[in-house]
């Protein structure tokens, strides 16, 4: 619970999806300190919510996610106890059960109640729940050449598990030589995942604690070309601060910590900087599986069903153009009268009214077009529970996109067939 008064923090209107965001957020950092306490693991608050506490004494106003780091061995023991010990609604996800991520060493703890994906995440996570990041604190070596050799290796495993994972059309691919795409995918093929994974973790724990001056977190947006340590020196103690009224620790030396990171981080950020950083889906209120459903299982049981699209503007088309082969629908239905009786592709354009003619569970019903929220509300209303989604753009989503989260108008006493005059799809067809 956010019990500060986040209205016109530092003169930023703090919104209230945010706030909600923040609740979820909260809750699964109080789960995590408990998870560390009981079982003796350190843990520090980092980056931006170790700011938040200095600065705030709570969240940044214009800051969207939670982020805290563990010394290597405690980061395993977490991961390891974890996995078997959290229960429901919590979950850690991490790059071992989800071969659809690599993050570097780092995990999120994720609230399945909840929804909060990003954008890249909708083709390939398996797990949109709201998070908070776990990252990996490694020692890294004072000797130069060391040093050199760490980062190289780091670097190397980097690469070849962001191709392993997203396929050669990344540019850590496509900007190797002919003779290193070979060589990768050489590797990839003979070593596999699990233990490029593994060889991934090792470079970035090479370094023994007797040699490390320096630490820093490996994420996989670690660039060994341009890159920040920081001193060992700054852990060796723990304090603990205050964020949203509850006490969670913090590095004892987070004041060089933080000016080495941030510069002057008392000074307020210039106002076209503040503002959230992670652009997707976040709905606290409904479990991810509803969204994960209907955005990334459309065709999933479509065999053998009757496939009506809603909508008959451009986004049709760019259905027709990537599934209109495999999957060809039998009917088009759209809110625009002046399109009924209209045939695009050889397919008959009707009104949503010919939904109500086939059977539930022949039916597969596809939105397609960019007023999703509107479409669905009015499926709702027509009795239909089960449709999906046809994404062109995942960047055109709405945060809130299924009718149980919108502030619906009082329902028509009329059953059946309800008609709404929506804007025609951007571009039209015919």
């Amino acid at each position: 619970m956010i019990e500060r008064n986040t209205e016109g923090l530092c003169g930023y209107a703090v919104p209230a999806k945010t706030r909600r965001l923040w609740a979820v957020q909260l809750d699964l950092l109080q789960v995590f300190k408990e998870f560390c306490n009981a079982h003796q693991l350190r843990y520090y608050l980092w980056s931006g919510t170790l700011l938040g506490a200095v600065r705030h004494q709570g969240f940044i106003p214009w800051d969207d996610d939670v982020d805290v780091v563990m010394p290597r061995r405690d980061y395993e023991t977490f991961k390891q106890l974890a996995v078997s010990e959290l229960s429901a609604p919590y979950t850690l996800h991490t790059n071992e059960n989800d071969s659809g991520i690599f993050r570097g060493s780092m995990c999120r703890l994720r609230n399945s109640n909840t929804t909060g994906a990003e954008y890249w995440e909708i083709n390939g996570s398996n797990n949109w729940g709201i998070w908070i990041d776990i990252l990996a604190l490694d020692y890294v070596f004072e000797n130069e050449e060391k040093r050199k050799n760490q980062l190289r290796k780091i670097a190397i495993y980097k690469r070849l598990c962001l191709i392993q994972t997203f396929g050669e059309g990344r540019p850590e691919f496509q900007t190797l030589s002919r003779l290193k795409k070979y060589a990768y995918r050489m590797i990839i093929k003979r070593e596999g995942r699990e233990k490029l994974l593994r060889s991934y973790e090792e470079a970035c724990a090479a370094c023994p604690e007797e040699e490390g001056y320096y630490v820093r977190p490996f994420t996989a947006a670690f660039n060994a070309d341009d890159y920040q340590v920081y001193y060992r020196s700054d852990f060796n103690e723990t304090a603990q601060l205050l964020f949203e009224g509850c006490k969670f620790d913090v590095p004892a030396g987070y004041g060089r910590l933080l000016g080495m990171m941030m510069g002057k981080y008392m000074e307020y950020p210039s106002e076209e900087l503040r503002m959230p950083r992670h652009t997707g889906i976040f709905d606290p209120e409904t479990p991810y599986q509803i969204y994960h459903q209907r955005l990334a299982e459309t065709f999933n049981g479509a065999e053998g069903k009757t496939i009506v699209i809603f909508g008959a503007g451009n986004m049709f088309e760019d259905y027709m153009r990537r599934f209109g082969a495999r999957f060809r629908p039998a009917y088009i239905v759209d809110n625009g009268r002046e399109k009924w009786g209209k045939s695009f592709h050889g397919i008959m354009v009707c009104g949503p009214e010919k939904l109500l003619e086939i059977p539930r569970d022949k039916l597969r019903i596809i939105i397609c077009n960019i007023y999703y929220r509107e479409i669905a509300l009015q499926l709702e209303e027509m009795g239909f529970d089960e449709y999906y989604l046809h994404i062109e753009n995942v960047y055109w989503l709405n945060d809130i996109l299924f009718p149980a989260r919108l502030k619906k108008k009082a329902k028509p006493e009329k059953k059946g067939l309800v008609l709404q005059e929506l804007k025609a799809d951007i571009g039209g067809v015919g």
